[in-house]
């Protein structure tokens, strides 16, 4: 999945798997050229079976940051 954050760069989620575990990967990747998008240093990593609780920590934080804001 990508997003814009502008005309040459995307925030990218990808399911990646490394030593047998499989982790979701946030990265920041940027417009080349010659290959097209490359993958930067600034990004996380996150266990699979911690993504849930991620992503309920991260809607808590939006309704406590946005509260008047609705997705």
């Amino acid at each position: 999945m990508d997003f814009n954050k502008s005309d040459n760069t995307i925030i990218r989620i990808e399911k990646r798997e490394w030593n047998g575990r499989q982790f979701y990967d946030l990265r920041t990747y940027y417009y080349s050229k010659n290959v097209g998008f490359k993958p930067t240093p600034k990004g996380f990593t996150i266990p699979i079976e911690l993504f849930v609780d991620f992503v309920r920590e991260l809607n808590e934080f939006y309704d406590k940051e946005f509260p008047k804001l609705k997705i």
